[in-house]
């Protein structure tokens, strides 16, 4: 007969291999060593157990990380991973779980995050996948997960990504400014709204908006 614990009386015993045996009036009680059970101890835990119960083999102390089950069979689901399976994964690309044990985005990450969890979010001026790509440098920071310029752009330029100067005879910041009277109705630079090449005429300045008599031709 087989015991998981044994008795406080018993008087005797000693050691056969990793068997505990013991002895009480002619009876033998005997505990299964660790990782065994069922009869004779012929029969071996499950391997991602710590431990079972030397009758039914249930894993009544727990799974080892990343698995879970009476007898931890199974791997950590539900987007979770770790001991207990109470972590939960990062964003991992296209949604696929992370390693049931070391909680690894194997694929990658999702946009807006990076890691190899994926759980760290973009640093300034990074988005995209892994954080991979560079906010445009017209920009004065972008969205992590796409990139746009969530909070504008630099003076002079204008567009979802600050990919465009300013035009339209428009300049300066958000391209509010209107642009004087440049020479043959050019545009003005984009940025401080000056006239490259002169002014039209009958007007004068960097700009061309102070009127005068004039001595410039178109």
């Amino acid at each position: 007969m087989k015991c998981n614990i044994m008795a406080d009386f018993v008087s005797h015993y000693y050691i056969l291999g990793d068997i505990l045996v013991s002895f009480f009036l002619g009876i033998v009680l005997s505990v299964c060593p660790v990782d065994w059970y069922g009869d004779h101890c012929s029969e071996r835990c499950g391997a991602n157990c710590n431990d079972c119960n030397k009758s039914s083999g249930i894993c009544d102390f727990g799974c080892y990380a990343g698995w879970q089950g009476d007898l931890c069979k199974q791997e950590c689901g539900n987007h979770t991973y770790g001991l207990n399976c109470q972590h939960p994964c990062g964003n991992c690309s296209e949604d696929k779980h992370c390693h049931h044990i070391s909680g690894i985005c194997e694929n990658g990450c999702k946009a807006g995050v990076f890691g190899t969890k994926c759980d760290r979010v973009c640093h300034e001026e990074w988005f995209g996948p892994n954080c991979e790509e560079r906010c445009n440098s017209n920009c004065r920071g972008c969205n992590r997960v796409d990139g746009t310029c969530v909070f504008g752009c630099l003076t002079g330029w204008k567009g979802m990504f600050c990919e465009s100067k300013c035009d339209g005879q428009k300049y300066g910041k958000e391209c509010s400014e209107n642009c004087g009277q440049c020479r043959k109705g050019e545009q003005c630079n984009h940025i401080d709204g000056s006239c490259p090449n002169g002014c039209a005429l009958g007007v004068f300045g960097d700009k061309c908006i102070n009127g005068t008599k004039g001595k410039n031709k178109e």
